[in-house]
């Protein structure tokens, strides 16, 4: 029978020889050389009914030793432990047969830790466990044990230094998984389970890494609706507390003080309106929850924001909203940008919205200006800047900062629009043409991609449609009439200069009056 094991190293081992005492000179592929050549040896000897093997490196040192049946090089058939050695000396993996049949094996690592183990039950059962190691270098931050049952995952256990130091454990059930979570002493603190659907229900715990300590625990209700919840920093002392049933989020500081509270009810956009009192939030910035910093701070009155404060990691001021009113603060400590509201809407002035990196400024309620950016204020990709109450202009910049399109767009009236769009290389102009309503009227366009370029050029009633690939390959090369073939330009075309999150901008349109 052959072994079940995918990475049983037999078949590589060896190439055929009948049995002889003595010893065997072999090669890197394991086939038989003279001593000179010799990268491994053999040494097989009579041992009752069995023929015992020994593999050697050429420096001696052991790399394999069992016994077989049958000897025959390539085709051995094992009979009892076979081991395997590293050239070390330590064990690699080792394997259990009976009359060649592989019944048990386990495998080693580099430092003598078990990662892998296997054996066939009496009903035939492939009976597996794999393990994995926490290696922070690797991004890997749990140890982790998983059992499979014939090559399906049963049950995980992730834990500390050993298995007497689990903290979750994972079984797996016909439509759903079941968790049970566990405090450092290996107490159960929590069970709870997840549905096929993908509801949580019961108390789940999530952990800090490295070391592993209790970062959130979550109590579901049977509909899979979060229903409380406890924050811990990482000594495990309590950070926050949020309890929809008494309707009150709780904050503490790290000495266990209760340093902000409010009264809340579900809804909103986040699931949580805030209704009176002292909101506190605090980012963690790393995984062991041992770095932090006060994020927000704001008061709430009968459901109204009074004033919000954000704060940058060193303690000083970053966004004060008072009254819907943002001011933006730069890190020296001086108001950049402010903006002010009318009917809980922007109104007048420019605010920084750093989630998704875009400066906003609005004119007597109308935005005006709108400029997203890459990563901070000094990437900027893309920009819409109203001229007038039925023009605006688009620039697109590459990832050097460079000007490579712009577009002057007019609506003529509420169904009739005109563009002028100018192409650059080296942020000077290269081509330009005239659209209305999206295709062209007149000029040529060069559209560059990261893997080609497209030129679109309108000569009289004729529209030539141009691929070349960055190898010089010209893919597509067509040229047709216009009312034939209308080619409508979209300006996501240009938008991809940089990345498809660019078209995304495309959603964000200022308010253009086009009556």
């Amino acid at each position: 029978m052959k072994s079940i094991f995918h990475y049983l190293y037999i078949t590589l081992f060896f190439s055929s020889f009948t049995f002889s005492q003595g010893k065997i000179y072999l090669d890197s592929l394991w086939k038989t050389t003279t001593k000179e050549k010799a990268i491994y040896y053999r040494i097989a000897k009579k041992n009752g009914n069995l023929i015992k093997i020994k593999d050697y490196y050429s420096n001696k040192v052991i790399q394999f030793e069992g016994q077989a049946i049958d000897s025959t090089l390539g085709k051995e058939v094992f009979d009892g432990k076979a081991i395997w050695y590293n050239p070390n000396g330590k064990i690699n993996s080792y394997v259990i047969y009976k009359n060649g049949e592989a019944l048990e094996e386990k495998k080693y690592d580099n430092e003598g830790r078990i990662i892998f183990e296997s054996k066939i039950d009496n009903e035939k059962n492939i009976i597996l466990n794999r393990y994995a190691f926490k290696d922070i270098s690797k991004g890997i931050y749990l140890n982790t044990k998983i059992n499979y049952l014939n090559d399906k995952p049963l049950k995980q256990i992730d834990f500390e230094n050993d298995l007497s130091h689990q903290r979750v454990e994972t079984t797996t059930y016909e439509g759903y998984e079941e968790y049970k979570c566990f405090d450092k002493s290996g107490k159960l603190i929590a069970t709870g389970r997840q549905t096929k659907e993908g509801n949580l229900i019961g108390t789940i715990v999530t952990y800090y890494l490295n070391p592993m300590s209790i970062n959130l625990k979550t109590v579901y209700n049977e509909n899979g609706i979060e229903e409380y919840h406890e924050r811990y920093f990482s000594d495990e002392k309590i950070e926050s507390i949020l309890d929809f049933k008494e309707g009150v989020y709780k904050k503490f500081d790290r000495e266990g003080n209760q340093s902000g509270s409010i009264k809340i009810k579900r809804g909103g956009k986040d699931g949580i309106y805030f209704i009176d009192g002292l909101y506190i939030t605090e980012k963690f910035t790393n995984n062991q929850g041992t770095e932090s910093y006060i994020l927000e701070i704001a008061k709430f009155e009968n459901e109204k924001l009074l004033e919000s404060k954000e704060f940058y990691p060193n303690g000083d001021l970053k966004t004060l909203t008072k009254y819907s009113n943002i001011f933006n603060y730069d890190k020296s400590g001086e108001l950049e940008y402010r903006m002010y509201f009318k009917d809980k809407k922007p109104f007048q002035g420019t605010m920084y919205d750093e989630e998704n990196n875009v400066l906003l400024t609005y004119e007597n309620g109308i935005k005006t200006v709108e400029r997203y950016y890459l990563k901070d204020k000094k990437d900027i990709y893309f920009e819409r800047i109203l001229n007038d109450t039925n023009e605006y202009e688009c620039n697109i910049y590459d990832k050097n900062h460079n000007l490579k399109y712009k577009i002057i767009t007019k609506f003529i009236d509420s169904f009739n629009e005109e563009a002028k769009v100018i192409c650059y290389e080296n942020n000077k102009p290269t081509s330009e043409a005239i659209l209305k309503n999206k295709e062209i009227e007149s000029g040529k366009l060069s559209i560059i991609y990261e893997l080609n370029r497209i030129l679109i050029e309108r000569n009289d009633d004729n529209i030539t449609v141009k691929i070349t690939e960055n190898n010089g390959e010209v893919t597509t090369d067509d040229t047709s009439p216009i009312n034939e073939k209308p080619f409508i330009i979209e300006e996501e075309y240009f938008l991809r200069v940089n990345s498809s999150k660019a078209i995304l901008a495309k959603e964000n349109d200022i308010e253009i009056n086009k009556n």
